[in-house]
């Protein structure tokens, strides 16, 4: 059955691939299904002429001539390889380097530096001399009649997919379209890559020149570098006060000599400033305000926190002194001495061996327990679990009768027996009931003490590093009890509430409080290496924000050039083709 002729109308379904014909002629691949199955493989594959005369012919006119290959050019490698990402991430892992290296032992800093430098030096080499020539392409260069085929080009002449070369499909630039027809059905050069892909057309379509004269500017870069500034900023904020490395940096620029100082109002007097060295001596005062004392390391002893230094030239405040304290310590020397007698004059040595065998104490001084209880606590609501536990020994119903016999001298001479066990429990019961009367005077005198005069300077340090060396009690392995803790701190109290001291350092801070004392902050003189790491940290700071602006700028700046830039292709590409004669 004749399919083809001289002319011929085809019916053809568009698929994602291919177009594909299913009918020709009127004649539709459905209505022949039942002669497939008579037809060789052979004859399926032949084409079928109708007369002799018709039959699909390559028009030799239409061949395309490869007229040579060369490499892509650099312009035409960046519009699809260089995208910045490695060597902006390698310029940004030095950087992180360097940081890593601020917060490192010193023994590391030499090596760590040399590793961030080295990330430094191959980033910056990768962006001023890239690494393409190994991975351009080939570009085959052609010179043939452009067509643009009946079969699919009849569909759609908007389309640019519908353009061949000597039966090579070929692949443009989108922006490309509207000056494509003007090459149709004439002999063009055009080059390609072997993906069919078109850079060059003609005399005034290149993508070379595109790139070469309108750029497309890339800030995949800009973007890590904004990042990795970012990440330095925050992590040096978070390591280490950035005021504290900024102030000891300018110090250090200024090399100003220390100013001595003798006596408080010169401080006061003088025009000192932040980064300014001083070196004060003279008679001043363990003190740091309750404020700015560490929360986590609370103590009776904050008082004494050595830390701050308190100077005014008002008389010295006196040591703490305590009655009730004195009254709970006799009452506590009296029943150790009872309960844990050294030697008992009082009591026969042969009944003091037959208790002690027997694994009973002997209290021969009872009625002076009484008394001391009573002086202790004198009011009602006073002691009341001690106060019962002494009637329960006695033969009397309450607490007043029980001291008024006690005070009568009813009870002198009167001996009371305990087991071992009732022993400890009373022992225990008089230390809990004397410890709560001293720690509440040790809280009333801390508040004493933190109440300095007005006026004056309080010299704190920073690094909460101790302004005095004073030798403390560590003799007990032991948690020292309350009464020895009251007698630590009249110790200390006659120490350093007047106590000489020498001190020195960076001024990191200086304010007035509402007391109207002057608080200067104080930072020690670091030595050479610390020094370098503050100045690095300063410097990598600056280095860090100027960096996160530069790239900023670089962003916003790039994205509106490659905003602009088709409009300009597009303006240069009317004024080649459609320029009026001259």
């Amino acid at each position: 059955m004749p399919y083809l002729q001289q002319e011929n109308v085809l019916d053809v379904v568009c698929t994602p691939s291919i177009p594909i014909v299913i009918g020709v002629n009127g004649h539709f691949l459905k209505d022949e299904k039942s002669h497939f199955s008579a037809l060789s493989l052979k004859q399926l594959s032949e084409p079928i002429l109708s007369n002799g005369t018709s039959t699909i012919q390559k028009n030799e006119g239409d061949a395309a001539h490869l007229l040579h290959i060369r490499q892509e050019t650099n312009e035409e490698y960046r519009l699809h390889h260089s995208s910045g990402f490695w060597n902006g991430s390698l310029i940004c892992l030095g950087l992180i380097l360097w940081l890593t290296a601020l917060m490192m032992p010193q023994v590391f800093l030499p090596w760590i530096m040399a590793a961030g430098g080295t990330f430094l030096v191959l980033g910056l080499f990768l962006i001023y001399r890239p690494i393409i020539k190994s991975r351009k392409q080939e570009v085959h260069c052609f010179k043939g009649r452009l067509k643009r085929w009946g079969l699919f080009g009849n569909f759609d002449h908007g389309q640019v997919k519908n353009i061949s070369l000597g039966g090579i499909d070929l692949v443009y630039p989108p922006h490309w379209e509207p000056y494509i027809q003007n090459d149709i059905d004439k002999v063009t050069y055009l080059e390609m890559y072997p993906n069919h892909h078109v850079i060059k057309q003609g005399p005034y379509l290149s993508l070379h020149d595109e790139e070469k004269n309108y750029p497309y500017k890339r800030y995949i870069k800009n973007i890590i570098f904004v990042v990795c500034s970012l990440f330095i900023i925050g992590m040096l904020y978070l390591y280490q006060p950035l005021s504290l490395s900024m102030k000891l940096t300018f110090s250090w620029i200024k090399e100003s000599e220390p100013h001595l100082v003798t006596n408080f109002t010169e401080l006061e007097t003088a025009k000192l400033h932040v980064g300014d060295i001083i070196q004060a001596k003279g008679v001043g005062m363990c003190y740091m305000p309750p404020n700015l004392s560490s929360k986590n390391n609370k103590t009776i002893f904050a008082p004494f926190d050595c830390s701050g230094i308190y100077w005014n030239n008002s008389n010295p405040m006196p040591m703490p002194e305590s009655s009730t304290i004195e009254k709970a310590a006799a009452l506590l020397y009296l029943v150790e001495e009872q309960l844990h007698p050294v030697s008992n004059n009082r009591v026969n040595p042969s009944l003091g061996q037959a208790i002690t065998k027997s694994g009973m104490n002997l209290l021969d001084n009872f009625d002076g327990i009484i008394l001391k209880t009573q002086d202790l606590c004198p009011r009602e609501n006073e002691c009341i679990r001690l106060k019962m536990a002494l009637v329960n020994l006695s033969n009397v119903n309450d607490w007043p009768s029980l001291v008024q016999r006690a005070e009568s001298g009813k009870l002198t001479g009167t001996n009371v027996l305990l087991r071992a066990v009732s022993a400890e429990a009373l022992e225990k019961l008089v230390d809990t009931t004397t410890s709560s009367f001293i720690y509440r005077e040790i809280d009333k005198a801390a508040i004493l003490l933190n109440s300095p005069p007005p006026g004056g300077v309080l010299l704190i340090s920073d690094e909460r590093k101790q302004l005095v060396d004073y030798a403390s009690n560590t003799n007990s392995v032991f948690e020292p009890t309350p009464l020895e803790q009251w007698r630590e701190l009249q110790r200390l109290s006659d120490i350093l509430l007047h106590t000489p001291f020498n001190t020195g350092g960076v001024i990191t801070g200086m304010v007035i409080d509402a007391n109207g004392t002057l608080q200067i902050f104080l930072h020690s003189m670091p030595d050479s290496m610390t020094l370098l790491y503050y100045i690095g940290n300063t410097l990598l700071l600056f280095f860090a924000i100027g960096f996160l602006i530069l790239n900023l700028f670089f962003i916003i700046r790039r994205r509106r050039q490659n905003n602009q830039r088709m409009h300009k292709i597009s303006q240069y590409y009317e004024h080649c083709f459609y320029r009026p004669p001259q």
